[in-house]
């Protein structure tokens, strides 16, 4: 089993267990150079050795804090971190799926960032929104295939 992700890495796939995470890391032609599985404790260090461009979503899930507030007509999910490379992250994903997600459902989004991150402000069926919580509301819609695929070959995602 490889501890360290591969170098022609350019995107991984994880299916998450409760106890195990499977890898499957694709170069930029989608050919598979890795398959591995890990504890938690060694996902996080086999992805602290992967270039940051690649672990944003990670650093969105598994290292930052979310605070959800709200009105009647919205959700606001603080997302935050002390590390400045997850709050790079924290910032670079939120803005592009806010972006993505935006009429998704009949929702506006808005993103404000800060030196510690980035709040987005969901407007629509507010207790649904609340309800999905931030991770599932930044997976709405089928932009993701494309998406990554960009984010994988260098093209720009949002164009």
């Amino acid at each position: 089993m490889r501890t360290r992700p591969v170098p022609e890495t350019a995107i991984f796939g994880i299916d998450s267990g409760k106890k195990v995470f499977h890898i499957v890391a694709l170069n930029a032609a989608g050919g598979i150079v890795q398959r591995t599985k890990f504890s938690r404790d060694m996902l996080m260090t086999f992805f602290d050795a992967a270039p940051r461009a690649l672990v944003g979503m990670d650093d969105l899930t598994l290292r930052s804090a979310v605070e959800i507030t709200g009105a009647p007509e919205s959700a606001t999910f603080a997302v935050s971190a002390a590390n400045p490379e997850v709050v790079a992250s924290i910032v670079r994903m939120v803005t592009a799926h806010a972006t993505t997600t935006d009429d998704q459902a009949g929702w506006r989004c808005q993103v404000a960032t800060s030196d510690i991150g980035a709040v987005m402000t969901v407007t629509g069926d507010a207790a649904q929104i609340r309800a999905l919580g931030f991770i599932r509301v930044m997976t709405v819609g089928m932009h993701h295939q494309t998406h990554h695929r960009a984010l994988a070959t260098g093209a720009a995602p949002h164009d």
